[in-house]
């Protein structure tokens, strides 16, 4: 959590949100490795599934998934042209992302390797992160 938090701060976005199945966001390990640089950030706390689309539709967000069965980061600026920016749920190395939620998103993957099976949640949502940044702004 600190990780992804952390690159948040560093590509600027606008805020996190937190799912009650989340580490508690204020635990000393989480502060310890995000040096507490993300508490410049917004945050909202355990929002539910039906919070987070209704924020991501109020804002005109295109709410992504990080999946390994997803459309290749790559091909992000075909996945919705009608929004202003977007939104990406990372779930936690043990259980992922609740399939509830999962199915409200636009799933996204990072092309890997055969010879890796996955990445730590912090390193994929942070790469994943700055892919989104990068495809939204050349697209926008």
């Amino acid at each position: 959590m600190g990780l992804l938090l952390t690159s948040a701060v560093a590509l600027k976005f606008d805020g996190v949100v937190f799912s009650s199945e989340c580490v508690d966001p204020f635990c000393y390990k989480v502060l310890e490795a995000s040096q507490a640089v993300a508490w410049t950030l917004p945050y909202r706390s355990y929002a539910t599934t039906q919070q987070l689309v209704e924020l991501c539709d109020r804002h005109q967000l295109l709410l992504c998934a990080a999946h390994a069965g997803g459309k290749p980061v790559s091909e992000v600026s075909q996945l919705s042209s009608d929004r202003r920016g977007f939104c990406l749920v990372v779930g936690n190395e043990a259980d992922g992302i609740r399939a509830e939620l999962l199915h409200s998103c636009a799933q996204v993957a990072l092309p890997m390797s055969e010879l890796v099976e996955s990445l730590n949640a912090g390193v994929a949502g942070g790469i994943l992160m700055h892919a989104l940044t990068c495809a939204w702004t050349r697209h926008w």
